[in-house]
């Protein structure tokens, strides 16, 4: 039920990413590598297509069987047995030894973390501050549903910031959902907004740990690599995904089921596609806000339309009056841009 409810946001957020870069690939005159480097599919699914069974077969007990620990433990055997089919992909039982030991260590340490976490959720208990941080929620919640979101965010970003995902997302739970469902909203939407941003706040300064990965892999392949930009980028691709949770929370039809407990859609067909195709469309023109292009590059101006045509597509407006305006605006901006501006035929440099 979670993964199916977590479905269009992930999707929205994978879309995002794919068109900042593809952006900022046009806007930059970056191509991609000629079609005479890039391997054949052919040749790749023959030699490394059963590498895909073990990933499939999870899917396959997640699906089937009763105990997701089972599936895991059967995924975990498949994929060191598919491996050794072919000569080329066989494991290393050397290398199998410590990554198990590495996987005990890291079992360790997240045991830690979570009994850290329960001492903390009972002083927390004990002194009262977690009751008196509720009541303040709560109370904002009532008079301002958007700064009680808000403060949550900002809250499960800096605990982020200290403890891994799991542990954020415990110690989070603890803390903001009770006033947030109390406040009205729907408990799936408030726990998948928690876990969103306590999985989100690496991804930014900072911590911003995929930059520091990014950077150290580029220099790994003879790439000179700027620190700071590379921040900034990454703070910007991160910006993209922390609206969408909000969406969700004011509009749960992105989530596709409802509050009760079972497989079954929650909403309207046509409002859940209604929700995402707006959603979808005001995230397109965000990226366009963010990375100045948009048919053609865009001044300043321009910009400034879309951005505010962006976030008219965001409001959860169940009449949809403010997202059809917002649309319209969209709209009439690219065929302006691509009829009366004209683009200029851009040359993209291929890869290197």
């Amino acid at each position: 039920e979670i993964a199916i409810a977590a479905t269009i946001p992930s999707l929205l957020f994978m879309f995002a990413l794919y068109m900042s870069i593809h952006y900022y690939a046009m806007k930059h005159k970056i191509g991609g590598l000629p079609r005479h480097e890039l391997p054949r599919f052919r040749d790749v699914m023959k030699e490394g297509g059963h590498l895909l069974l073990p990933l499939i077969f999870l899917i396959l007990f997640l699906l089937w069987l009763p105990s997701l620990s089972l599936a895991a433990f059967l995924s975990i055997i498949i994929a060191l047995v598919i491996p050794n089919i072919v000569k080329t992909t066989r494991v290393n039982y050397r290398t199998v030894l410590e990554k198990l030991i590495e996987a005990a260590k890291t079992i360790i340490m997240i045991s830690i973390i979570i009994v850290a976490c329960d001492i903390a959720n009972a002083v927390l208990v004990q002194t009262g501050l977690g009751l008196t941080i509720t009541r303040i929620l709560t109370m904002l919640v009532k008079e301002n549903p958007l700064a009680g979101l808000g403060l949550t965010a900002a809250g499960d970003w800096v605990i982020g910031l200290i403890l891994p995902t799991t542990a954020c997302y415990i110690l989070s739970a603890a803390l903001f959902a009770p006033p947030l469902i109390a406040g009205g909203f729907d408990p799936l939407a408030v726990h998948l907004f928690i876990y969103y941003f306590a999985m989100m706040a690496p991804l930014t300064p900072p911590v911003a740990i995929p930059v520091f990965v990014a950077c150290s892999i580029a220099e790994r392949a003879g790439y000179k690599t700027d620190f700071w930009k590379a921040m900034w980028y990454g703070t910007a691709f991160g910006a993209l995904g922390y609206i969408i949770p909000f969406v969700f929370m004011f509009d749960p039809s992105l989530l596709i089921l409802g509050a009760e407990p079972g497989l079954k859609l929650g909403y309207d067909v046509v409002q859940i596609l209604a929700r995402t195709l707006f959603t979808g469309f005001a995230t397109l023109l965000l990226v366009a806000t963010i990375f100045g292009f948009y048919v053609k590059p865009l001044n300043i101006f321009e910009r400034i339309i879309t951005g505010v045509a962006s976030a008219l597509l965001y409001i959860p407006d169940l009449t949809y009056t403010w997202n059809f305006i917002g649309c319209a605006v969209g709209l009439a901006t690219y065929l302006y841009l691509k009829i009366v501006a004209k683009p200029k035929l851009i040359t993209r440099i291929p890869a290197s």
